[in-house]
């Protein structure tokens, strides 16, 4: 029975100190003094404690670093985010919502936060030539179905009807964030094209306005031309003529 609670005080002694390492709590004493297995196992374990101390040490360092580099590059995008003058949604594989930069909460006229959570295809309402674009063929729509990176061209003149009746010209572009063949969403990345759009138009009224104005004078030439040929008795030179 002596042998037995020796025996066994040693190995609840070591189960004891074994229980309350933990990260941060690597204290371990050499106290089991037997001369038996008890002790060699209590050097063993001395041992790989002084081990797991090292090596989470080490992880917690290369943790520390990793995550200062993660939020380093966290504010970064956001400044970008931020700054940029294009709108930028993100979306997730629902068509969601999940962030969006200030420029597209400006150019939307939303107030801050109140984009998130709502419909990338409700916060995006399409118009092209003249007519509202509907779900099934919304980039955002068929940048989810299809998976893959639709553009609104120029000349579709794409509009954003906004919730005040206004239009809102933009080129837009809407790309997949794939890993692999999986699809986590989307981004929705749209400019403002307002004084774009409206220099072609008054280039347009221009050309249009020019040709006209010259084509007024031209006519009256022709009609003069046509008279002196055709009148009798009116001769003139092979240079007048000319």
């Amino acid at each position: 029975i002596v042998i037995a609670k020796r025996f066994t005080k040693g190995l609840s002694d070591l189960s004891t100190k074994v229980m309350k390492l933990a990260p941060g709590h690597w204290d371990f004493s050499r106290t089991v003094k037997s001369g038996d297995e008890v002790e060699l196992l209590d050097t063993v374990v001395a041992d790989l404690t002084m081990r797991l101390r090292d090596t989470f040490g080490a992880m917690e360092e290369e943790i520390d670093a990793r995550a200062t580099e993660l939020r380093k590059q966290s504010a970064q995008d956001r400044a970008i985010l931020d700054t940029i003058e294009h709108g930028v949604l993100l979306f997730d594989s629902s068509g969601n919502i999940t962030e969006a930069n200030p420029a597209a909460e400006r150019l939307l006229l939303a107030k801050s936060g109140n984009l998130k959570g709502k419909s990338a295809v409700a916060a995006l309402p399409l118009r092209s030539h003249q007519r509202m674009l509907t779900i099934d063929h919304h980039p955002v729509e068929r940048c989810l179905k299809h998976r893959q990176r639709f553009h609104q061209r120029p000349e579709s003149h794409p509009c954003i009807v906004r919730d005040d009746g206004t239009l809102l010209p933009i080129v837009l572009v809407v790309s997949p964030l794939m890993e692999k063949t999986h699809c986590h969403g989307g981004i929705a990345v749209f400019q403002d094209v307002t004084e774009e759009r409206q220099l072609d138009y008054m280039k347009s009224e221009f050309i249009s306005l020019a040709s006209h104005q010259l084509r007024t004078p031209l006519s009256s030439i022709l009609w003069y031309i046509e008279l002196l040929t055709d009148a009798k008795g009116v001769k003139m030179t092979s240079e007048q003529r000319s």
